[in-house]
């Protein structure tokens, strides 16, 4: 069994978070199929700026679900902000209308072109943590949690299985990010959970 195997499965006497970690941020692609001529898109689509000779792209902000679309002459389209992977594809097929709408009516939504590079989530454990007991705790991972206070407040825990990052604050608040699914996350969080329990730091008060 490997290291990043044992911290998902040693068991911790079932110490379950009694919260979930919330969806801040999902990356996504889509291509359109088509070449886009962006200067006449941008003409007719509110909210969009082109500006070819600063960046590549047009940029187009969708009130809901609330997103911003990078969308380039290519077709291929970077859509970041939504809160979730369906309203990331609501987001898509919304703009893909729009840009229909806009002098494209050959642009197309296809689900098979849509793909996922990176899910961000936090979560805050509703305690501190005691950093040198945590580092200390996850010590058997390969590779080891990185904690460098001087350079950066957060503990970097990187499981290299699933392609997650982890970032471990002493406030108790953990952001993940790398995840192509939002199970990962949860996963990945009720595996960490029970080490965060065991290095809360407690109240100097509190004997």
């Amino acid at each position: 069994m490997s290291d990043e195997e044992e911290f998902y499965e040693e068991d911790f006497e079932e110490i379950k978070p009694p919260n979930s970690p919330t969806i801040q941020n999902v990356v996504a692609t889509v291509t359109l199929n088509v070449n886009l001529e962006l200067t006449k898109i941008v003409a007719k689509l509110r909210n969009s700026e082109y500006q070819p000779n600063r960046f590549s792209a047009m940029i187009t902000r969708i009130r809901d679900p609330k997103v911003t679309a990078l969308v380039f002459r290519s077709g291929k389209v970077v859509v970041t902000g939504a809160k979730s992977i369906s309203e990331s594809k609501r987001a898509a097929a919304k703009l893909c209308i729009l840009i229909q709408n806009a002098g494209e009516p050959n642009a197309k939504f296809d689900l098979n072109q849509y793909k996922i590079h990176n899910i961000v989530g936090s979560v805050g454990c509703n305690f501190g943590i005691n950093m040198q007991d945590l580092e200390e705790a996850l010590s058997g991972l390969q590779p080891p949690p990185r904690y460098e206070p001087e350079l950066f407040p957060g503990m970097i825990i990187s499981l290299t299985d699933d392609k997650l990052t982890l970032l471990v604050f002493a406030s108790g608040k953990v952001v993940f990010t790398g995840a192509k699914v939002e199970r990962q996350i949860q996963e990945a969080y009720e595996s960490l959970y029970p080490h965060l329990a065991r290095c809360q730091k407690h109240s100097e008060n509190n004997n």
